[in-house]
């Protein structure tokens, strides 16, 4: 049996920047598309209309930019990539989360039970 707490929501909270930006590294992308690659992942899953809020948030810190791209149907799409600043957010966090894993591990942590 799976437990949920505050801890495994918070910390899946706090991933979802890091992929996006991981995403993001490969190729711009459009809200959807992101999306839908997450769920890809059951631990970073998340809903369509949650992505927006992530993706608003990032651009007003200045990790990522957007363009309108042309669409096959409807209207514009509204394309996602990262800058300068998100590269070297995405660097320093990947850092950071490998020293603490790093950490953890050293503690014992390679040696849990399943």
């Amino acid at each position: 049996m799976k437990m949920k707490d505050n801890w495994t929501f918070q910390l899946k909270k706090g991933s979802f920047e890091l992929a996006i930006l991981f995403l993001l590294h490969s190729e711009p992308m459009y809200g959807y598309e992101i999306t839908k690659r997450l769920k890809e992942t059951e631990e970073l899953s998340i809903s369509g209309g949650a992505i927006y809020p992530i993706l608003n948030r990032m651009y007003k810190k200045g990790f990522i930019n957007f363009y309108w791209g042309e669409s096959d149907k409807g209207p514009p799409k509204k394309y996602y990539y990262i800058n300068e600043l998100g590269l070297k957010t995405l660097r320093s966090r990947m850092d950071t989360y490998q020293k603490v894993y790093k950490a953890l591990s050293s503690l014992g942590g390679d040696k849990i039970d399943s």
